[in-house]
């Protein structure tokens, strides 16, 4: 009698379990994470790992004994159809290239500051691919309070459509004032259909970008200002512009370490037999090539690496210019609209009350519909504005840490 009980509370025991672990997994959605999963599926970010790949692979060719791969010489000699004694020589050799002073060392560097430079370019494609996140995510939100603001208006005006019928009816008002809330309100449900239409175009957008349904919400608490110059210092454009300079400063002394050909110590086993019948003589012998440096040659090494550090120089200090006047232009922009909003509230609530008194005023039949429709729209359009500073400020907050280099 008792078994079937145990079963069923053993089953809603396991039932409760499972929605337990399901609510404690269900994470909501945040900008971090719609980050990644769009760095994920992003090309950049395969086309940086490949980078940064080849870049390490130069680390062996940078550590090698040799400073190029050994070459193997072959010669033989025969007098074959010439005294016939049957006289050869036959020379097997192995050459192998020598680091110069120094050289060993500087290669070594450059490989490193390569290494540095493909790591600085993963993390500037991720700003950027960062970039483009908050973007979308901000005009999805946009679109979103959007909608629902002319959702609120149509109903409104809805409500407003089927009072003057009901009064039409009565005989309080005349047939063209239901024409004319019935055309309102039917105007407004095609602002809702439009702006819904938007939406889902940038949740199409939203999905393919980062693969997921949930859109986060927007952060609009602003920085303080005090962090502006740490977070610049370590932006991840401005580390990629620094680790380039590092790289051609690292090229520079390769170049003045690399003033000539690397020589070449060469080991040789020579093999001579006088006739025939006569005893093979064993020898080995070493060579060293050493080839001559010339100012033809190194000159436009030199000047091409002093080019290339100039310019890197030079794109380093007017993305640091950039920056900072991008940081000081949306801290500019962030006040301006903290102060529209606040004022914007208050016209807002004002055209609120407004509305109400002479919505009271057209129920006792003391004001005409065009006047409650003109009070209608003023206060959506208030209210549409509010709706509008919000995001902007979240937005503009977005856009200040995003210029700053700070991901989520």
């Amino acid at each position: 009698m008792n078994s079937p009980i145990r079963i069923g509370v053993r089953g809603l025991c396991v039932a409760t379990l499972a929605i337990g672990m399901a609510s404690a997994t269900a994470q909501p959605v945040t900008l971090a994470h719609a980050v990644e999963a769009a760095w994920q599926r992003a090309a950049e970010s395969a086309a940086t790992q490949g980078a940064l790949r080849r870049a390490q692979a130069e680390t062996a060719t940078a550590f090698a004994r040799w400073a190029a791969p050994p070459s193997l010489e072959v010669a033989q000699r025969m007098d074959r159809g010439l005294s016939g004694t049957g006289a050869r020589e036959t020379e097997v050799g192995v050459a192998a290239p020598l680091w110069l002073p120094g050289q060993r060392s500087a290669r070594q560097q450059v490989v490193a500051a390569d290494i540095d430079v493909a790591r600085a370019q993963a993390a500037m494609a991720r700003w950027q691919v960062a970039g483009t996140v908050r973007a979308t995510q901000s005009e999805i939100l946009w679109r979103a309070a959007e909608l629902a603001q002319v959702q609120r208006e149509a109903q409104a005006l809805q409500a407003l459509s089927r009072d003057v019928q009901r009064r039409v009816g009565a005989g309080e008002l005349a047939s063209a004032d239901a024409l004319a809330a019935d055309a309102e309100w039917l105007q407004a449900q095609g602002r809702v259909a439009q702006t819904a239409d938007q939406l889902a175009q940038l949740r199409l957008q939203w999905r393919t970008l980062t693969g997921l349904d949930e859109v986060p919400p927007l952060d609009a608490s602003p920085g303080t200002g005090s962090e502006d110059q740490e977070a610049l210092d370590a932006h991840p454009a401005l580390r990629e512009a620094r680790a380039r300079v590092e790289a051609a400063e690292r090229k520079i002394d390769l170049a003045g370490a690399s003033r000539r050909s690397a020589p070449e110590v060469v080991a040789r086993l020579r093999q001579d037999v006088g006739g025939r019948g006569v005893a093979a003589v064993n020898s080995w012998g070493a060579a060293l090539r050493i080839p001559f440096g010339t100012d033809d040659r190194n000159e436009p090494l030199q000047a091409a690496a002093l080019s290339a550090r100039e310019l890197a120089q030079a794109q380093l200090r007017q993305l640091q210019q950039q920056l900072a006047a991008t940081v000081e232009a949306q801290r500019l922009t962030q006040s301006a609209l903290d102060r529209q909003w606040a004022s914007e509230q208050q016209r807002a609530a004002l055209l609120r009350e407004r509305a109400t008194l002479i919505g009271k005023s057209f129920q006792a039949g003391e004001t005409a519909l065009p006047d409650m429709l003109r009070a209608l729209a003023a206060a959506h359009a208030a209210e549409a504005a509010v709706q509008r500073l919000r995001i902007q400020r979240a937005q503009a907050a977005a856009r200040l840490q995003h210029a700053l280099g700070i991901l989520p």
